[in-house]
């Protein structure tokens, strides 16, 4: 049985990237990357991928097929949803919450995430980011709560925000936010291992590079060593900040759409 799921969502549109999840570098895109790092984890059982039934995104189902990755189609618009027509089949204990366009997606800090948050017995857990990089982490979500939470009447027009949807409703969830371990920490200020913009593209394709040059795996430690070694590349895409971080009335259009209301 299936118990502990991976699910990377992927969206093929992007207006700062178009056509970022599957945008390719030494012959491999982002879902590749996380393909690649995922599989090795033990407490992974699955893999999926969930995009959508929009037209635009059967390229990524298409790329799937051919790859023989795990694709499922669904909700446009409601990510929960999504996950949980994806998954249910297979009767999980868990998901975790991958992000199409971080191919970066530490496997050491997914399979420690997965030991809290199944040892602290959460319905959500999340980390806290901070001496982190941007886009290395995932986020776990018990499928209970992935139950709970899509009988609420609420909007799930912004659910592309997961963890707002859990950590909005405390009261509702038991919501866990941990601190990451020493190593994977980083003193590197503001750095990007997402794709969202042409400069983190660039980024990542500098970091592969390097990561070949010096016969070097692909892993957080390695990819710290060649950005300190390096220190002019993190000025490619440093100055870049997450939306979600400079636009306040998103986010309290997502605190308005997200919060369960008490009967």
């Amino acid at each position: 049985m299936k118990k502990n799921i991976a699910v990377i969502s992927v969206r093929f549109n992007s207006k700062r990237l178009p056509g970022k999840a599957l945008k390719k570098y030494k012959n491999k895109n982002s879902i590749d990357r996380i393909f690649e790092s995922l599989r090795k984890n033990k407490q992974i059982d699955k893999l999926i991928v969930a995009t959508t039934t929009s037209s635009i995104d059967r390229k990524i189902y298409e790329y799937c097929k051919k790859k023989k990755y795990p694709c499922y189609r669904g909700d446009e618009l409601n990510l929960i949803k999504r996950f949980y027509d994806a998954t249910k089949h297979l009767n999980p204990k868990i998901l975790i919450r991958v992000t199409g366009d971080n191919p970066f997606t530490s496997s050491e800090i997914t399979d420690y995430m997965i030991k809290k948050h199944l040892s602290t017995k959460a319905d959500f857990t999340y980390m806290n980011k901070k001496n982190l990089p941007v886009g290395v982490c995932p986020e776990i979500i018990s499928f209970k709560a992935i139950k709970k939470l899509l009988i609420q009447k609420i909007n799930f027009n912004y659910s592309e925000y997961v963890m707002y949807y859990f950590i909005n409703n405390s009261k509702f969830f038991k919501v866990k936010k941990i601190n990451p371990l020493t190593k994977f920490k980083t003193r590197i200020k503001n750095l990007r291992l997402t794709l969202d913009y042409k400069q983190d593209f660039y980024f990542h394709k500098k970091i592969v590079d390097l990561l070949k040059e010096y016969n070097m795996s692909t892993n957080l430690d390695n990819i710290y060593k060649i950005v300190s070694n390096n220190p002019l590349l993190n000025n490619i895409n440093r100055k870049i900040l997450p939306k979600i971080v400079t636009n306040k009335k998103l986010i309290k259009k997502i605190k308005i759409a997200s919060s369960i209301k008490k009967n």
